[in-house]
Order: structure tokens, then C-alpha cells, then sequence
């Protein structure tokens, strides 16, 4: 999406390697919030289909230069955010992980010891899609497993609120919060210049 890709410029401008991997496969591309859910949904139901897509993309890193593949981060928006705290639990190799406002996943308790990313999650304190089971179980998680993780949540921010295209094009749960946004954004720098160093 056209997000997507404004991110991961955004990601370059501060000098690190990125790149906007394909998540859905097959190079499919949708604004339309339905089709995204479904595509999404298939991804969300299968690990190993997310594992393998995101391995792909650390394949094609390999070719980049400049890219260390000792040093990565998956920060992600939305059901990116998801996949990136997916990646983080899954014990990938990675020295970050970064979600916008994504669903939030806790590790299991067999996947909590084998994770190595730091974590720093960047949540609209309003957003009705995380639960608070989801909030409860993913700070339990991080208690239990003494992980390196930080959560912010940003008071009267919902979903999507780093994406100006959310006003009123997804949904009543999605809009764009222009201070959230700045502050999420200059946390997710800072971060990944501590840990990426």
C-alpha cells in the first residue's frame, strides 16, 4: 500500500536498509479494507506461511548492499504490527521488532524463552480491535518471560492513527492521530538506533 511504502522510505531516511516485504503474496496490493482482511487472514492462520514470506524477504536482503544481516529489525502497521510481534515470538533472528498499532499477540509459554528481539509496541490507548484480555495477556507475558519490551499507549489514538488515509476510508475505529503519529514515529527511531547499533 501506498502506506507501506511511505514507511519504508521513512525507514531509509534515518539511514537503515529497508524494505516493504509481501505479506499478502503474489504481489497483490489492496486498499480495500475487506479484501485486505481476507488476504490477511490467510496469513494470520498459518505461521509457517508468514515465516516463509518473511524469510523470502531476509533472502533478498542478503543481496542488498550495505544490508548487515546481524542487525534487523520487523516493524510493521496494522497486521504488520501483528506479523512483527509474530516474527519476535517465533524466535527469528531479529534484534527488534516494532508494532504500530497491530493486534497484540502474546508469546506462548513454550515460545517465550527463545525470544531475542526487543519489542516496542506503539498502541492507540483507544483502539476498540485490542481486547483486554489482549492488553492482560501480553503484559503477563512479558512479566513471565522477562522480556525486553516496551509498551506505549497513546491517550485518544485508535487504529491506524500513524496513516493519514485512514480518515474515514477503513472504519469508525481508524483514524489518523497526527501527535500519536510523530511521537510513535520518533520512539520507533530512537529504538531502532539503540538496538541496531
Amino acid at each position: 500500500t501506498a502506506h507501506a511504502d511511505r514507511s519504508a522510505e521513512r525507514v531509509a531516511g534515518m539511514g537503515f536498509v529497508a524494505l516493504a516485504v509481501d505479506m499478502y503474496g503474489k504481489g497483490r496490493v489492496t486498499e480495500d479494507r475487506e479484501q485486505a482482511g481476507k488476504w490477511a487472514g490467510e496469513v494470520r492462520g498459518d505461521a509457517a506461511l508468514s515465516r516463509r514470506r518473511l524469510e523470502a524477504a531476509l533472502a533478498a536482503l542478503r543481496e542488498v548492499d550495505g544490508a548487515d544481516l546481524t542487525r534487523v529489525a520487523c516493524i510493521g502497521f496494522c497486521f504488520g504490527g501483528t506479523v512483527s510481534l509474530n516474527a519476535a515470538w517465533s524466535g527469528m533472528d531479529l534484534r527488534a521488532a516494532v508494532s504500530f498499532h497491530g493486534s497484540l499477540t502474546a508469546p506462548s509459554a513454550e515460545q517465550g524463552p527463545g525470544v531475542r528481539a526487543s519489542v516496542l509496541v506503539l498502541h492507540g490507548a483507544d483502539d476498540p480491535a485490542v481486547s483486554a484480555d489482549s492488553l492482560a495477556a501480553f503484559h503477563a507475558a512479558v512479566r513471565e518471560h522477562r522480556l525486553d519490551a516496551v509498551f506505549v499507549g497513546f491517550a485518544g489514538a485508535v487504529h491506524s492513527f500513524t496513516n493519514p488515509a485512514a480518515d474515514g476510508k477503513r472504519s469508525a475505529a481508524s483514524k489518523y492521530h497526527e501527535t500519536a503519529a510523530r511521537r510513535a514515529w520518533g520512539m520507533a527511531e530512537g529504538f531502532l538506533r539503540e538496538r541496531l547499533r
